[in-house]
C-alpha cells in the first residue's frame, strides 16, 4: 500500500537504474546524501544486466554496511585502473649494434693483450660479424 501511494520513490537503500541522455546511471541515497554514478555505458540490454549487477553490489555494500561514500570502489574507472597493467615502452636505442661493438671492443683492449684483440676481435669484423650488425 505504502509503494502505491508513492509511485516513483523507492525503498530504503535501493538502487535505481536511470536512463540520462542514452547513458546509463546509478541513483540512490545513503545516510541522507543523494549518490550519482555514471557508468559511462550506452542504455542497451547487456549494459542494464551490467548496471543492475552494479546496483546489486552498492546495494550488499548498504546492507553490509561497508559502502563507500566516495564512489571510487564502484566507478568503471576504478576496475580498468585496477585491472589493466601499466605498458611503459621501451626507449629507442641510441646507438646502433655496430657503434656498440666498437664501443665494447675499445673497452676490452684496456682489459686484454692487443694480439687477443687484433686475432679475435679482427677476426670478427673479416668474418662478416660487423657487417651483419651494420644491418640490424
Amino acid at each position: 500500500m505504502y509503494a502505491d501511494s508513492f509511485p516513483g520513490k523507492a525503498s530504503k537503500g535501493s538502487v535505481q537504474i536511470k536512463n540520462s541522455n542514452g547513458r546509463l546511471q546509478l541513483v540512490f541515497s545513503y545516510a541522507g546524501k543523494r549518490y550519482y554514478l555514471s557508468l559511462c555505458l550506452s542504455d542497451t540490454d547487456l549494459n542494464r544486466r551490467v548496471a543492475e549487477r552494479k546496483a546489486a553490489w552498492i546495494e550488499d555494500d548498504i546492507f553490509k554496511e561497508r559502502f563507500d561514500p566516495t564512489l571510487d570502489r564502484y566507478r568503471p574507472e576504478a576496475a580498468v585502473k585496477n585491472s589493466t597493467p601499466v605498458f611503459t615502452p621501451k626507449p629507442e636505442p641510441q646507438m646502433s649494434m655496430l657503434d656498440l661493438w666498437q664501443q665494447y671492443t675499445e673497452f676490452q683492449k684496456a682489459h686484454l693483450e692487443e694480439t687477443t684483440i687484433v686475432r679475435d676481435y679482427a677476426a670478427k669484423s673479416r668474418s662478416g660479424f660487423v657487417s651483419f650488425l651494420s644491418k640490424a
